[in-house]
């Protein structure tokens, strides 16, 4: 994961509960910061730590975070809902060999991928890590 959170590489945090992770990221990295709430009083608190908030029920948030990410997606996928939406939505703005992590996801002891993990945007293959319920996005070049 260190990797994924250098200087100029991209963070997408979905669910403004974790204002902590923000600060974290912040303080900890050179990221460039997204956050992803459904209430816009939740996006206002972290406004001034981020350097985009988007409202995730919009229609064309996957949209406006490609965007904001220059087009490639994000290196970096927190998701702090876990909810079927929200795991679509990380599937769909997470870069080439980005990783998806969603912690306290419970559902599935076995080594398998659950089937609510996303497939990633023009995913070929993928590395699933279900310890930390991690999906590690790759693509192979055609």
């Amino acid at each position: 994961m260190k990797d994924t959170l250098r200087p100029g590489s991209t963070a997408v945090v979905i669910g403004m509960g974790g204002q902590f992770a923000v600060e974290l990221l912040r303080a900890l990295t050179g990221v460039r910061i997204i956050a992803l709430d459904v209430k816009e009083a939740a996006l206002a608190a972290v406004r001034h730590k981020v350097d985009y908030t988007f409202v995730s029920g919009s229609s064309d948030v996957a949209e406006q975070v490609m965007e904001a990410a220059g087009d490639y997606g994000a290196d970096f996928v927190l998701d702090l809902v876990g909810s079927s939406a929200t795991l679509q939505l990380a599937g769909a703005v997470v870069a080439p060999y980005g990783a998806i992590r969603v912690p306290g996801l419970t559902e599935s002891s076995s080594s398998k991928p659950p089937s609510y993990l996303p497939r990633c945007r023009g995913e070929r293959r993928s590395l699933a890590h279900m310890a930390g319920h991690t999906r590690t996005c790759m693509t192979s070049s055609r």
